[in-house]
């Protein structure tokens, strides 16, 4: 067999997937990811190519199929064997029954009883959220960004995801995406914004 740059590098990754990763098994701590996530937020937020980048990237692409269905798109060149077809009613409603209840209510990972059913208090309002934005001087207390960079008011969220607290030492301003990423590994979330 030829060595090429490409061999190598492809035996290189093959060698780190699974176990033979340095990182396998192993977590970030709190604060290696309150790192990384300001460090991708800084890096992402307001970014925008030059003129110059801009015109490099027109070029390059000129000439090319970029649409969906581009054969570079499938091995081998092949086109989609979906290419200008559609499922019938029929086919549809039988994905739809096969899919059903797959991921719905307590089949789903995320689902914690019904929670999110649940309506918030009367004393959850724009009033208290208003204070709460104002209190954290309507700063996502996440990636920093300003509400006044954003096109919607910053969300406001629960810390110990309890709806009825609704104590200002318990409630924190978030942005949207931020405040998205909530939704996953609680508990780390819940310790990580009791030490902010």
């Amino acid at each position: 067999m030829k060595i090429t740059v490409n061999n190598i590098k492809t035996d290189k990754r093959k060698a780190y997937k699974g176990k033979g990763n340095p990182f396998y098994g192993k977590k970030h701590s709190d604060e290696t990811k309150r790192k990384m996530r300001l460090a991708r937020s800084k890096n992402q937020k307001g970014r925008k190519h030059s003129e110059e980048t801009k015109q490099k990237m027109s070029d390059s692409a000129k000439g090319k199929d970029r649409s969906y269905y581009s054969p570079s798109r499938f091995k081998n060149g092949n086109k989609s064997p979906m290419k200008g077809k559609r499922h019938t009613k029929e086919v549809k409603k039988k994905i739809s029954d096969a899919n059903k209840g797959k991921l719905s209510q307590e089949n789903h990972p995320n689902w914690k009883g019904g929670k999110s059913f649940e309506n918030y208090p009367k004393e959850f309002n724009d009033e208290l959220k208003e204070i709460v934005r104002d209190r954290d001087s309507y700063i996502c207390q996440e990636c920093g960004v300003h509400q006044d960079e954003l096109k919607r008011k910053l969300s406001v969220h629960h810390i110990d995801y309890d709806k009825k607290n609704n104590d200002p030492e318990n409630l924190i301003s978030l942005c949207q995406s931020c405040h998205v990423k909530t939704n996953y590994s609680r508990e780390d979330w819940i310790n990580y914004f009791k030490q902010k």
